[in-house]
């Protein structure tokens, strides 16, 4: 049975929400055109049109809003694959960067030029550690250790970041098919071919 009650929460759930939402976009607008340092908690306020009792009824600070963020993203993009078998490798993709499409512009401006030395880090970090977990099981490559994983991982989100980064400031002229096409195709045969590569000599530093 529907309450006065229940709706009155409802609207409030779906307020909040809103309110957020208009948070986050602040920040991704102030970003485009202003260093993470420079920008203020009333910046955002003014540019989202809240009260700072409004921001502050969602996140503690700045950084407080980017941990936030990025812990949501996170979270609804491995639930994209929990509970699947293995899918192949242009799907994945393609399925991340639809929701990177709509999720992840302030991702990327926050690891541009504009975004804070230490956000990045850690951005960058989290990043690696997902791909690694989401990524590398639908990839045909054989890590036979530890470390060439942990280094697999890292160039591989270095490479996707930076296509992401330079697919949205050129506008996002492909589509995320296309993209994931042309990526699919460059990692497939990049990765691929290392098979292929000779062994070092006995006499080169290892």
């Amino acid at each position: 049975m529907t309450t006065a009650k229940t709706v009155t929460a409802a609207k409030t759930d779906r307020r909040y929400v809103r309110t957020e939402d208009h948070i986050l976009r602040a920040m991704t607008d102030l970003l485009r055109v202003r260093k993470f340092d420079k920008i203020t908690v009333t910046d955002i306020c003014k540019m989202a049109h809240v009260s700072h009792s409004s921001f502050y009824a969602h996140f503690s600070s700045k950084a407080d809003l980017v941990k936030k963020f990025e812990a949501k993203l996170l979270q609804e993009n491995g639930d994209l694959m929990r509970g699947r078998d293995k899918v192949p490798l242009r799907q994945v993709l393609l399925e991340r960067l639809n929701f990177l499409n709509t999720k992840g512009e302030l991702l990327a401006l926050l690891l541009s030029k504009n975004g804070s030395p230490e956000i990045k880090r850690q951005l960058e970090h989290d990043f690696t550690n997902n791909l690694r977990r989401i990524l590398l099981p639908h990839m045909n490559v054989t890590i036979r250790t530890e470390v060439g994983e942990r280094y697999l991982s890292v160039f591989l989100a270095s490479a996707i970041l930076g296509v992401i980064q330079e697919w949205i400031d050129s506008g996002r002229k492909e589509s995320p098919e296309r993209l994931a096409k042309l990526l699919g195709g460059i990692l497939g045969a990049g990765i691929g071919s290392w098979d292929s590569l000779p062994q070092p000599s006995a006499g080169y530093a290892r």
